[in-house]
């Protein structure tokens, strides 16, 4: 089984940067699970007119879609054909900022706009077509539409931080870390709620009848799709034993009872800024993926990933095609 990651690699110094500029090289490699090998790695920066002036650089969550692999640096949407994994087409906008998540349906390209809190909707060709405001606010009555977003740094404070989008039926939803719940943004559905443990939410994954979130403490929190309620909550700590903080909780991959969810080492600033669950004096673990059979709540393997450098892991996809 081959799995495609997308990765952030962080700057030398990244334990002295914010948030918003620990990264400097974006990173895709497609692992051989059963064999641990690295079939195949590349790596991509963002040029400097698309880019805030020592701001990060990395890829978040991406998504395949008829035989290309979509997926989003900070301020661009990269197409990589399959199985080459060359670059078809990089698509880029003014309003681009701190971009976590694109995804394509029906030939629309559905872009996770974390920086202006919105999810914005493009043509295969690269025109905007719509936008859904994911803020709790007026989008346009925070921020300026003359400005070029892609080189400016951070527009924190953020409202929601939206992080992932997903489909249930035809109807648009997406994930919010601040309000740590999932809600639906073109049709009056109730909010998921997703207050568990302490992390927030952040990859959304829809298969069969169930939607699989993971919260970033260390957590699979399985919701029915028809009902939106939780029907299981998976402690990935309790499971993994390790007594240390797993890491930073955020891809994920089912294939039927098995779960491979990708864990990022610690960042320093991540406890400063969320607070939430550090135990200072603790090791931390290194970038991985992990393989959990969800039926028998067991760990099965691990596998490092770019553990000498302390990488970010978002998206974890199967892939067929290679």
């Amino acid at each position: 089984m081959l799995l495609i990651v997308t990765l952030g690699y962080p700057k030398r110094d990244h334990l002295k940067q914010h948030t918003w500029n620990k990264y400097n090289k974006c990173g895709l490699q497609v692992i051989n699970w059963e064999t641990g090998a690295t079939v195949k790695e590349i790596t991509y920066r963002s040029p400097g007119d698309r880019t805030a002036p020592n701001g990060s650089i990395q890829f978040g969550a991406g998504s395949l879609y008829q035989h290309n692999f979509y997926v989003p640096s900070r301020t661009e949407v990269l197409v990589y054909n399959l199985p080459g994994l060359y670059v078809q087409k990089i698509y880029s906008h003014p309003t681009f900022n701190d971009l976590h998540h694109v995804t394509v349906k029906d030939d629309l390209i559905y872009i996770c706009n974390t920086g202006l809190e919105i999810i914005q909707i493009m043509t295969l060709q690269g025109d905007l077509l719509a936008e859904y405001n994911a803020g709790i606010s007026d989008t346009w009555k925070r921020f300026r539409r003359d400005m070029d977003y892609r080189l400016v740094p951070t527009t924190k404070p953020h409202e929601t931080h939206t992080n992932f989008i997903f489909f249930l039926e035809e109807e648009l939803w997406c994930t919010r870390f601040i309000q740590r719940d999932a809600v639906c943004l073109t049709a009056p559905k109730p909010n998921i709620n997703l207050r568990i443990g302490r992390g927030g939410p952040h990859d959304g994954l829809v298969q069969g009848d169930f939607i699989y979130f993971t919260l970033t403490e260390g957590y699979i929190v399985i919701v029915n799709k028809n009902t939106f309620k939780v029907e299981e909550i998976v402690d990935l700590n309790q499971i993994s034993n390790y007594k240390v903080l797993l890491g930073w909780c955020r891809g994920i991959e089912v294939i039927g009872s098995k779960a491979y969810v990708g864990f990022s080492a610690l960042r320093s600033s991540s406890f400063r800024e969320y607070g939430l669950w550090i135990k200072h004096g603790k090791k931390p673990l290194c970038s991985r993926i992990a393989e959990y059979d969800l039926n028998n709540k067991t760990l099965i393997n691990e596998l490092p990933v770019a553990q000498d450098t302390g990488a970010a892991i978002y998206t974890i996809k199967c892939l067929s095609l290679i």
